[in-house]
Formats: C-alpha cells, structure tokens, sequence
C-alpha cells in the first residue's frame, strides 16, 4: 500500500475531514487502510466513518419479518466498524475518528447533506463493479458531491501507475495538478498523461492520405500535451506523454489502463461555475461505470454547494 513520508504536506488542498463510506463487508478494512494513510500523511483533523445499510429504505413489514438478516441496531453497526478499523488503523494517527449509521432518509441525499455540514475535502468510497446499486450511489457521489471523489474497487492492491486523461482544458490541467501531489506522498516517482484522439474509422479511411492524416493529428495534439505540461510544476515527478486514436474515449482509456497495468485513474469533474459544476462529464460518468480500476474524481471544494444548500434547505 502506500509508504508513509512524514515531511510530505498533502495540499490536495487540505484535507481536513475525510468522509469514509463503509457497508460492513470483508473488503472495508482495505478501504480503511488507505483512508488512514490519506489521514496521517495529510495532518487529518477528522475522519467520519458512515455506514450505508442498503436495506434502510425497505418498508417495515419486511424489516420486522426478517429483523436477524436485514436490520442491525445502531450500536451493533458501531461495534463492527470500531472492530474493523482497531485491526488495520495506523498506530500514532491523530485523527478524530466520527461514527455515523444513517436510521432513515435517502442515502445519496443523506451523504451529500452530510458533506455539506461537515466541510467534507474527500470522499472516499469501495464502489462494487458488480453491484447495480454500488455503481449508481458512487456516479451520483462524484456527479453531485461539493468536493473530490475517490472510488476505490476490490481488486487494487497499491497505487503505483497513475493515468491522468486530458482533453487540455483547465479541469484537466487541475486533476494533473492533484496527480502530481497525490504521486509525491506516495513516493510515486512517474505517472502518464493520456490524450485519446477520438476519430472513427471512416474518417481515418476516407481520408486522402490516412497515414499522414493520423501523424499530423497526433503531432498537433504532442504540442497541446507539451503545453500542459509546461503550465504545471512538476516537483521532479516523471510525466509520460501518451496519445492513442479511437472511436471511443472511454473504451480508449480502459485499453491503455489493461495495457499499462494502470491502478489509479485522475480525472476532472467538468463544469466550471456554481450552476453546472454539480453535473459530472460524460466521459468521467462513464468511466465509472465501466472501468474497473480505482478512480479519484477531482473537483474543487464547494462547487455547487449554492445549488445543494437550496435543495436541502439549509441556509
């Protein structure tokens, strides 16, 4: 997992309170693990632990006909999560550790309420690739959230290759930006930039001169790359330059992520005013759903809170 690196300071712009969602699996002391080392290598103020019970919704007749299978008390919850975190916690972390069981209510709503009231800098949460539900929780997550989304899946075993796609635009110059820090406290000496040149086949064929065509796409797209690249400090982490060419962005990424064993993906929330800034790119949204590598979604803390607050009517 990651390596701790003490005179490291995590400016992903502060991460004061992680939010760290759990649903009483084998697989949340994974996620534990590395919300604590996010914590202790970040200076963490507070860490809240929220349980999702995917059956709160379910009407009361079938909660008091299988009270042992579906329907745990509160202290219950607690005690798990208490026993989970004690097994895997680095010893000297200084966070204060929160616990929280949502009785009622929508779940997506209750967590982004919760962000809301807590100054939430980082989500962090296990999505399940194969779990319908696990899936949309986690797209609504990093589509409405007020601050960066990190998804993590049950097949990562360390973060060591970073992939950062970039369609050159200020949100991706920001999640290369956060790439670069997340890489220098985890002792993470290069990571890759990818632009995938969407072009489809007929285009490329149709052309007068395919070969040429594909070159001069390819050479305008290095400079826009080498651009980004000057416009960011590096801080002496190796950058990769990669293009490829396909008729779909995202099976593209997920190529070059099977190709070069890739085990984190950064990408920017698109939208860049409190009005759409709550709405997720297609691309990020997509990649979600298809992609079975853990990826941190970046947005900059309180976008769209002005749209959140009116919806929960906190003023």
């Amino acid at each position: 997992m990651i390596h701790v690196r003490r005179h490291y300071h995590i400016s992903m712009n502060s991460l004061k309170n992680l939010l760290c969602i759990l649903s009483l699996s084998d697989t949340d002391r994974y996620t534990i693990k590395y919300t604590a080392h996010l914590a202790k290598l970040a200076d963490t103020e507070n860490i809240y632990i929220n349980f999702i019970n995917e059956h709160q919704d379910l009407p009361d007749y079938l909660k008091n006909a299988y009270p042992s299978s579906i329907h745990h008390d509160n202290q219950t919850i607690v005690n798990k999560l208490r026993e989970d975190i004690s097994t895997v916690f680095i010893s000297d972390i200084k966070a204060n550790v929160v616990y929280n069981v949502f009785e009622k209510g929508n779940i997506t709503d209750n967590c982004l309420q919760f962000i809301l009231e807590h100054g939430i800098d980082l989500v962090v949460y296990k999505k399940n690739t194969g779990l319908r539900e696990s899936i949309s929780l986690a797209k609504k997550l990093a589509r409405r959230a007020t601050c960066s989304t990190l998804l993590l899946t049950e097949n990562y075993i360390s973060f060591s290759k970073m992939l950062i796609p970039s369609d050159f635009s200020s949100q991706s110059k920001e999640a290369l930006e956060t790439a670069i820090q997340f890489a220098q406290f985890a002792k993470i000496q290069r990571i890759s930039l990818l632009h995938i040149i969407e072009w489809s086949s007929r285009d490329i064929i149709e052309s007068h001169d395919p070969r040429k065509f594909i070159e001069l796409i390819k050479s305008n797209a290095a400079l826009e790359l080498d651009a980004q690249l000057d416009a960011v400090e590096k801080k002496e982490i190796e950058i990769d330059r990669l293009l490829d060419v396909d008729d779909n962005i995202e099976m593209g990424i997920q190529k070059v992520c099977r190709d070069k064993k890739i085990d984190l993906v950064v990408i920017a929330a698109r939208g860049t005013s409190s009005g759409v800034s709550i709405f997720l790119g297609s691309v990020a949204e997509k990649l979600i759903e298809v992609l079975n590598v853990p990826i941190l979604v970046v947005r900059k803390k309180g976008t769209g809170t002005s749209i959140l607050k009116s919806l929960f009517k906190m003023f």
